[in-house]
């Protein structure tokens, strides 16, 4: 399933109107491996937190790691009460 959902991300037309920006980018780097944080910011407004990890060979760059979560945030309020 895995590999069948990154088939479909890999091959689906590309869609113009949809871009993904990043903000608080924070890159360290550590001899051949760069490990980059940030947010990442959709057209929707919605936010993610990604963390992408870099591995260097023959002078290029090549990301090893994605990983990506939603950021949720939590309306005013005080939570409801379980009753």
């Amino acid at each position: 399933a895995v590999m069948q959902s990154w088939a479909q991300i890999l091959t689906a037309p590309r869609n113009e109107d949809f871009t993904i920006e990043p903000s608080r980018v924070k890159i360290d780097i550590c001899g051949l491996t760069a490990i980059c944080t940030c947010i990442e910011e959709t057209p929707n407004g919605g936010q993610i937190e990604a963390l992408n990890v870099y591995c260097r060979e023959g002078g290029d760059w090549y990301m090893t790691l994605h990983m990506a979560s939603p950021i949720f945030v939590r309306q005013s309020g005080p939570p409801p009460l379980d009753t």
